[in-house]
């Protein structure tokens, strides 16, 4: 899978990404909405890991400017918040999301989640 790993936080974008390239998977990483837009033009994308919030916007909002280019692409959002703004705004947009998880992240849990997707995805 061509996975999209979208953190501000080196720490977290590094975890990700190494992760991804152990589980065997292609992947690309950035630091803002805007620079993950970009990527999802140029670049397909099946997968992407996205923070709620980044500093030059909302998460979510970044995502659904990418599935606008890429419709079937698969969205986990990151928070350090608690799941409660995640919810809300599944419930807003439900087919926006596909999964949700929050920080800290483990090598375990972001296996797991991964192979959900592909074994759900077309």
């Amino acid at each position: 899978m061509n996975i999209l790993v979208v953190d501000e936080d080196a720490g977290v974008r590094d975890f990700l990404c190494d992760t991804m390239r152990k589980l065997g998977h292609d992947v690309a990483c950035v630091s803002t909405g805007r620079q993950a837009v970009d990527h999802v033009r140029q670049n397909h994308v099946d997968l992407s890991y996205i923070d709620v919030n980044l500093s030059d916007g909302d998460g979510f909002r970044a995502l659904w400017a990418m599935r606008r280019i890429r419709p079937k692409l698969g969205g986990v959002m990151l928070s350090r918040a608690g799941m409660r703004r995640i919810i809300e705004q599944m419930l807003t947009n439900p087919d926006g999301v596909f999964w949700c998880i929050t920080k800290p992240l483990t090598f375990e849990k972001t296996e797991y989640i991964t192979a959900c997707f592909g074994q759900a995805a077309p």
